[in-house]
């Protein structure tokens, strides 16, 4: 009942004073081509040519989403070291957003500062703020010092909507910092998905849905400086290395030009049939012509890329004059439609009419282009081939001179090199520009922000499981110390697990049933003998073995039985103690014993009702001795002559050593072992009698058990 009420009071407590935490969650997906195992082809080759990686991988974004820069920005640009609480509330609420109808801007006041004030709402739009020992008006708009802040109340939202009394507390900003760390989640989803689970706990449900807002606006410009900065430098880095290259290919084709024309005039001057400035004009002619059509190739390759992707890849705008200002709008226009539709699915509008039709234009725009290319193509290898039938015709002069092969074979390589590298560049700057297009869609929003509105602590669930750890944990602790910590034996079956059969049980407060059977058994165990002496001992105090010894002898003199009961315990005479008509006898066992005075036996023995008892009257200060002597030998021989059934209560045998002595004299032995008090360690004692065959007859009563 006490653990259940505490367990109560403490529920109630919580329910009632406690200030509940809302949750709110949203779901994001990543862009894959930022990802780690999605990098962008021009990711990879800009890190070929040694520039640094301007993509995050997953790894980094999770990072920097759990990162304290992040939180820091949101905490500064929402205020959050700020709250305004409801004074009239039982709660005191937070008030926040359209519940929150002024704040206050404090102009004087750091970081590590902290301030608190009570403000009371006056009529004519002002307020009456109280920190400390400063009462003051303030109208709001206006500058007030008051208990050392320079503040300024501002209206936020409805002023008829505002509480009569609202707590204004401004904390340690840095202690706010962590707090909202510690409430903040980051959870990647499944590994097979792109994508992060955030989730942000807070008084206010609505205010925990505009932190997870603040926190993706935060990263979205956090991430557009930082992917701008890379973009410029790798264009600045494509566009040093074109103008390099481009250089080095001007000086190549001079070198080509040069050497012709000097080395050809001779051949004119011996055959005069060939016009070889004609030619050299073709051959130039022919390089602008492949240029263009690598050019033109390059832009097949994107536009298939293209539709592998839905449409969703901007196409590169390096379309050669040659092939005219229409294909070059006709691509700007697609990559203007293109940029308009993807910003419209990353805000979950895929599905949308101008959608759809956006995606029509797109594949009608692409068909155009695509065309226009083919188009392109088949007029410059027309072109090409007219080329070079004139163009021949000159190579073939100069293959007439070996010297001149060799050295325009090497200026040919050196310059179809750098072509490709040209090439190679102008893609990759292509590429960098698109790229940038994309860090806006970064992120993709799948679940805006939201909570059930009920508290996430202290939740029904907590407080219910609560309430039973409190209750039922002292119950289940005391089950557990009862149970497996606890070392007392309580019953027959965990005697018999040591090797102990008792030979008779009894209960608490037996009845006269339960003595008939007791006295049975130990009438039993010596009723073929002429005369038995029966030894009561136990192992610790408290057992009841003075109580059985006296409830069996009386029951046994009832009977008709000739019986006798002898106070063996010289230090404590429990059994003397027991018959209030012998509390005060002094001519007893003790006296007896220790005069050697056997012939006056008669004098020590007292009749209670049908039974004949012996008590222990004055405590000697040797009883050990007493109890060893032969007197006592030669006092137990008289009884034998005397008496059938002679029952000695003797003291316990793990306190004292007269049990021992008493031993030797002993027929039969009753072991009293009592539920409950009897111990597990104990049974060393026990076995160890048992080995050592030192209390003779030995029989176990098991006293005590529970009804």
């Amino acid at each position: 009942m006490i653990a259940s009420a505490t367990a109560l009071a403490v529920v109630l407590a919580l329910f009632f004073f406690a200030r509940p935490l809302y949750k709110s969650s949203s779901r994001i997906l990543i862009t894959p081509s930022l990802t780690e195992n999605g990098f962008s082809s021009v990711a990879a080759e800009l890190n070929s040519v040694g520039n640094t990686s301007f993509f995050s991988s997953f790894q980094d974004l999770y990072y920097l989403f759990r990162s304290s820069e992040l939180i820091d920005i949101v905490v500064s640009g929402m205020n959050l070291d700020k709250e305004y609480r409801d004074a009239n509330s039982f709660r005191k609420p937070i008030l926040y957003g359209r519940n929150q109808p002024f704040s206050l801007e404090l102009l004087n006041l750091g970081p590590e500062d902290e301030f608190r004030a009570r403000i009371f709402k006056l009529d004519g739009h002002s307020v009456r703020i109280v920190s400390g020992k400063d009462d003051k008006a303030v109208a709001l708009g206006d500058t007030a010092v008051v208990n050392g802040a320079v503040l300024v109340p501002r209206m936020e939202s409805g002023w008829d909507s505002c509480p009569e009394e609202v707590i204004f507390r401004k904390t340690d900003y840095f202690s706010v910092l962590d707090r909202c760390i510690s409430r903040w989640d980051v959870v990647p989803m499944d590994k097979d998905v792109f994508g992060f689970d955030l989730s942000y706990k807070d008084e206010s449900q609505e205010r925990a849905s505009d932190v997870i807002l603040a926190v993706l606006d935060a990263y979205a410009d956090f991430n557009r400086k930082a992917k701008a900065e890379g973009v410029e430098k790798s264009d600045r880095m494509l566009m040093d290395r074109l103008a390099d290259v481009g250089s080095k290919l001007g000086i190549v084709d001079d070198n080509i030009t040069s050497y012709k024309s000097s080395n050809l005039v001779l051949d004119v001057r011996k055959k005069g049939t060939i016009s070889f400035r004609d030619g050299f004009a073709a051959n130039s002619e022919i390089e602008d012509l492949e240029f263009e059509g690598e050019m033109l190739l390059y832009m097949l390759g994107q536009i298939d890329s293209c539709r592998t992707n839905g449409l969703t890849t901007l196409l590169p705008t390096l379309v050669p004059v040659e092939s005219g200002n229409s294909l070059y709008r006709t691509v700007d226009d697609f990559n203007d439609k293109l940029l308009i539709r993807n910003r419209l699915i990353a805000s979950g509008g895929i599905k949308s009419k101008v959608s759809v039709d956006l995606y029509a234009q797109l594949e009608e725009l692409l068909e155009s282009i695509e065309a226009g290319i083919n188009t392109r193509l088949s007029s410059i290898d027309a072109s090409v081939y007219n080329l070079e039938s004139m163009s021949g015709k000159v190579e073939k002069a100069l293959r007439t001179d070996p010297k001149h092969e060799s050295y325009l074979r090497s200026e040919r390589m050196r310059q179809q090199f750098l072509q490709g590298t040209y090439i190679y560049l102008s893609k990759m700057l292509e590429e960098n520009r698109i790229a940038s297009h994309f860090y806006a869609n970064a992120i993709r929003v799948i679940q805006s922000p939201s909570g059930s509105g009920i508290p996430f602590f202290p939740s029904r669930r907590f407080l219910v499981l609560l309430f039973l750890g409190i209750a039922v944990c002292p119950v289940l602790l005391f089950y557990l110390y009862s149970r497996l910590l606890d070392d007392r034996v309580f019953s027959v079956k965990e005697l018999r697990c040591f090797g102990i059969n008792p030979v008779a049980t009894l209960k608490e407060n037996p009845d006269q049933k339960e003595i008939d059977s007791l006295s049975d058994k130990v009438y039993s165990l010596g009723y073929d003998n002429p005369t038995t002496v029966f030894g009561v001992v136990s192992v610790n105090v408290g057992s009841g073995k003075s109580y059985i010894s006296r409830i069996v002898s009386e029951n046994l003199a009832a009977h008709g039985e000739n019986v006798v009961l002898v106070d063996c315990d010289l230090r404590k005479g429990t059994v003397s103690a027991q018959f209030q008509e012998l509390s005060e006898v002094k001519n007893a066992l003790a006296s007896y014993l220790a005069n050697s005075s056997a012939g006056n036996l008669d004098t020590i023995i007292y009749k209670v009702g049908n039974l004949d008892v012996i008590p222990v009257g004055d405590l000697p200060a040797n009883p050990a001795e007493i109890i060893s002597s032969p007197a006592f030998d030669a006092f137990v021989n008289e009884l034998r002559k005397r008496y059938k059934f002679i029952i000695l209560d003797c003291p316990p045998i793990n306190i004292i050593a007269d049990t021992m002595e008493v031993s030797r004299a002993l027929d039969k032995t009753l072991f009293v072992i009592r539920a409950g008090l009897f111990r597990r360690f104990l049974f060393e004692d026990v076995t160890e009698v048992i080995r050592n065959q030192s209390l003779p007859g030995l029989h176990f009563i098991f006293n005590g058990l529970k009804r």
